[in-house]
């Protein structure tokens, strides 16, 4: 378990994880973390019946070995990658360039954020996301009334919810947090964002309780730009980063001339 690997266990939260992505005949679909394969053997029967492929990324190259052994030799369907997930998976987008795919997976908690972060940094974003991560942070992924670092930087290009709660027994070995399982379904338009965006938004939540002013102009924002530019949005000077929807949000940093658009 030296990966942080919690495994799930629950037969109900398995069947309705696997029947949330909406699979079409030549998906891929991408299991993040396939463990001992509790999600993947019957993710891949449903690949199968929509006549979609399956491709699991897995770390822990004993686990890797073993989805090997009893499903990539028999299955033509499915490969296993014993790799870094944060590395391959971009890799993997140049490599299949697929035309419509889906992620599953239980996330590593402590990795999760990086996690998050390497897919919104795809260029060709999931269909849809379904993932388990800690409660607290699904929560605040999926909050548009109260914007956070993390919601701000999903929720510019996916539609966000929480599907399920999870207890600590529905894995083994047990973890010491509450679990949820978010999905992520790309919207069907979204702006253009680069690193620019995210460096903006990193700024604007570097310190949560202080105003959007300072936190602006702590990151080298001129105090009569960034006053001048949420004026022109209507914003009132006290205003805070998590107050701001996440469109608003985009339009400011147009504003300030800190998204390449």
């Amino acid at each position: 378990m030296y990966l942080g690997q919690h495994f799930l266990i629950n037969i109900d939260a398995i069947a309705r994880i696997i029947s949330t992505p909406k699979l079409e005949a030549g998906d891929l679909v991408v299991e993040l973390g396939p463990g001992t394969g509790a999600l993947t053997y019957p993710l891949l029967e449903e690949c199968k019946k929509a006549g979609a492929t399956l491709v699991a990324i897995e770390k822990d190259r004993n686990l890797a070995l073993k989805l090997y052994q009893s499903i990539q030799k028999k299955e033509s369907s499915f490969e296993v990658r014993d790799k870094d997930l944060l590395k391959e998976l971009p890799k993997l987008m140049e490599e299949k360039s697929p035309k419509r795919y889906h992620i599953v997976g239980n996330l590593p908690y402590y990795i999760s954020g990086k996690i998050l972060r390497t897919i919104t940094d795809l260029q060709n974003k999931p269909e849809t996301a379904v993932l388990m991560l800690q409660k607290e942070v699904a929560q605040r992924i999926c909050n548009k009334k109260k914007l956070s670092l993390i919601a701000a930087s999903v929720q510019v290009w996916a539609d966000t919810e929480i599907v399920m709660n999870l207890s600590e027994n529905d894995f083994d070995p047990a973890p010491k947090v509450k679990s949820a399982v978010i999905k992520l379904t790309k919207k069907e338009k979204m702006p253009e964002v680069d690193q620019s965006y995210f460096d903006f938004l990193k700024a604007s939540f570097k310190q949560p309780r202080k105003t959007l002013l300072n936190n602006l102009n702590q990151a080298g924002v001129e105090k009569q730009d960034a006053a001048k530019a949420l004026k022109a949005l209507k914003f009132e000077e006290n205003v805070r980063a998590s107050e701001l929807t996440v469109e608003q949000l985009y339009e400011l940093s147009k504003k300030l001339k800190l998204v390449n658009k």
